[in-house]
């Protein structure tokens, strides 16, 4: 496989994305499942991430 690849239809991802401070101790780290179809993405995350996570 050459990098990068096509993103194509039909295609499932785990979206990771980390998060943090080298001064301090705490981390986030959220994932999205996503599908990608003709009609664009779709979702499958079931839990909304926490805004103070985000922060």
């Amino acid at each position: 496989m050459k990098y990068p690849a096509p993103i194509k239809e039909n295609m499932y991802f785990a979206i990771e994305t980390f998060a943090g401070h080298p001064y301090l101790e705490m981390t986030t780290r959220l994932e999205e499942n996503v599908l990608v179809t003709a009609n664009g993405p779709v979702v499958f995350t079931r839990m909304e991430h926490m805004e103070e996570a985000m922060k």
